[in-house]
């Protein structure tokens, strides 16, 4: 049971993405994010920082309903 959610968990995939170049915190806020979520894939964006392009995020959501 998760303790953070009301004990519901969270079952379904979940893409946690940033961008390699964005601000530290808001990377590493990513990475805690991912580690608590079993089902999560995280994904550093090459080349991009907290913003991106709907081209760079269909291409990155693409991918991961493919393997999912």
């Amino acid at each position: 049971m998760c303790p953070c959610c009301g004990g519901k968990l969270i079952d379904v995939p979940v893409l946690v993405m940033h961008g390699i170049d964005t601000w530290p915190a808001l990377a590493a806020g990513s990475r805690a994010i991912a580690a608590h979520l079993p089902t999560s894939t995280l994904a550093p964006v090459p080349g991009e920082q907290h913003s991106t392009t709907a081209d760079v995020l269909a291409a990155a959501l693409r991918a991961f309903i493919k393997e999912n």
